[in-house]
């Protein structure tokens, strides 16, 4: 059983399969460290990471051209893994997106607005994660202005250079096969646009706004 198969089945609720073994990702510091405690280094990584970095697992669609992550092949081999899903570099959440900016920033800390819009305090060394200060939705006004901006659908300028030979190379694949930028679900793109406090009160005060959102 490939692990197409192994993934359809698991999907399809059949009794006596084994689910994929597979993980999310992890912190650059932590494969750094791993490789220090003896971790086989066969392939590596692709460039060296820093502490706070992401480094992707093979059930991750970031690794697959969409964010430019890159893979830990190395654990996945050492606690043998399933081999990874793929995904089709659709961009099917902000695009374009923002020009990354460095705000402000002092000895220990940068501000900075990233490519999803939100500003974030960050340690300079990367050694903890981000205080968030802002989100690209703060309210109707500014979800229209991203909406006309950033969500318009011309399906060419979403698609990679090199659709047709995609298509041509998934057509006979022996992997599970996602598609777009890995923003989905119910939680996951409104956090990215409102953040988590703001969300769980629209879910209950801002409804209008929650349904056009996924009207998009």
């Amino acid at each position: 059983m490939d692990i197409r198969e192994r993934f359809l089945a698991t999907l399809d609720f059949q009794p006596g399969v084994r689910a994929p073994l597979w993980e999310w990702g992890y912190w650059g510091g932590a494969i750094e460290r791993w490789y220090g405690e003896g971790l086989p280094r066969c392939k590596g990584l692709r460039e060296p990471a820093a502490y706070g970095d992401t480094v992707a697992g093979p059930g991750a669609a970031w690794g697959s051209g969409v964010l430019d992550v890159q893979w830990a092949e190395d654990v996945s081999t050492a606690l043998g893994f399933d081999p990874p899903r793929e995904t089709i570099p659709l961009q099917n959440f902000i695009h374009p997106p923002f020009d990354r900016q460095v705000l402000r920033e002092d000895a220990e800390h940068r501000v900075v607005r990233d490519e999803m819009g939100i500003v974030s305090q960050q340690r300079r060394d990367g050694a903890s994660k981000p205080l968030f200060l802002e989100w690209p939705v703060r309210g109707r006004a500014s979800w229209e202005a991203l909406k006309r901006e950033r969500f318009q659908p011309d399906t060419a300028a979403h698609l990679p250079a090199d659709w047709p030979q995609r298509v041509r190379a998934c057509r006979n694949r022996d992997y599970p096969l996602s598609i777009g930028s890995g923003y989905c679900g119910f939680f996951g793109p409104l956090r990215t646009l409102l953040g988590e406090e703001r969300l769980l009160f629209a879910y209950y005060d801002e409804p209008a706004l929650v349904h056009d959102v996924f009207a998009i």
